[in-house]
């Protein structure tokens, strides 16, 4: 069987609700900055995709292939 090594009160006490509150408006502005350059990396690979698509089309609209 098990039992509680804590009591219910440090659980829910208001000092641990503002270090968690504290913890994730630290962790925001990361994740946010996180999801920018990911956004940013994957928009250059669509456009280097999309420079060699048109490169490649007119390479074969030129040769008639």
């Amino acid at each position: 069987m098990s039992t509680l090594t804590h009591s219910e009160d440090s659980i829910h006490s208001p000092e641990r609700r503002t270090i968690k509150t504290g913890a994730t408006r630290i962790h925001l502005p990361t994740v946010r900055q996180f999801c920018f350059g990911a956004l940013a990396i994957l928009s250059a690979g669509g456009l280097l995709v999309g420079l060699i698509a048109l490169r490649t089309a007119i390479y074969f609209s030129r040769f008639h292939y």
